[in-house]
């Protein structure tokens, strides 16, 4: 996880006219952690360490004695850091952390529930419980898991495998006319909204029943759209058919 081009950029220039590092107070440091973990909701600060020792390439130990003040300046890279991840934090901006000494990827436990939502909102699915065991069925994890860790307010973090599986679905289910689709497939589709393929017709076409109620014959299997072709000449999709 690297720090930001633009960021790094930005702060070797400050040191460029500086001529030397900023000695920054291990206070300033303490005090920005403390934020972080209150805007994250977390007990375990360490993970906190780990995310900025990652993206500065300083070592996970070195954070925690800025972090305790057993070194009184931090380096202005390890604020710039800092401060970009509460800026994540309030932007409410996806946010991964690395749990145990695998360093396994974790999400928050909110930013999964809110993705969760978000797709029982769209209408793909016709409940959260449907799409969870999906996820469950894909990991074999025991029937009901994620539907616990969705209602369990002491749960704080998820495994991220969970969350990229989630995104996978949601994201699959964009209607593309190149794809082969068969009958029960859902599909978004950015004119009509969500449905499902209720029947296969002859010459690569779909029949989908939408969220309110409508039918509408859609294409699949396409090569190429002949529209585009005839007006650019260039191949291409053309998803609001």
């Amino acid at each position: 996880m690297a720090l930001p081009r633009s960021l790094i950029k930005q702060i070797n220039l400050r040191l460029k006219k500086k001529g030397k590092e900023e000695k920054i107070p291990y206070k300033e440091f303490t005090n920005l952690v403390d934020k972080i973990q209150e805007k994250l909701g977390i007990t375990e600060r360490q993970l906190i360490h780990r995310y900025i020792a990652k993206a500065t390439g300083i070592t996970t130990r070195s954070i925690l004695r800025y972090d305790k003040g057993e070194i009184c300046y931090v380096p202005n890279i390890v604020m710039a850091v800092a401060s970009e991840l509460l800026r994540k934090i309030e932007n409410d901006e996806l946010i991964v952390l690395y749990r145990g000494n695998e360093e396994r990827p974790v999400v928050l436990r909110k930013q999964f529930n809110k993705l969760v939502d978000s797709i029982i909102e769209s209408g793909l699915y016709p409940s959260r419980s449907a799409l969870l065991k999906i996820i469950e069925k894909r990991f074999g994890l025991k029937k009901g898991k994620l539907c616990r860790i969705y209602r369990n307010n002491g749960v704080q973090l998820v495994d991220k495998r969970y969350y990229d599986a989630l995104l996978e679905i949601y994201e699959q289910c964009e209607y593309d006319p190149s794809k082969i689709y068969k009958i029960g497939d859902r599909i978004r589709h950015p004119s009509f909204g969500t449905g499902q393929v209720i029947k296969k017709l002859s010459k690569d076409k779909i029949v989908v029943r939408f969220s309110n109620g409508e039918e509408k014959i859609l294409r699949e299997n396409l090569k190429e759209d002949p529209y585009r072709i005839k007006l650019n000449g260039v191949l291409g999709f053309s998803i609001s058919l």
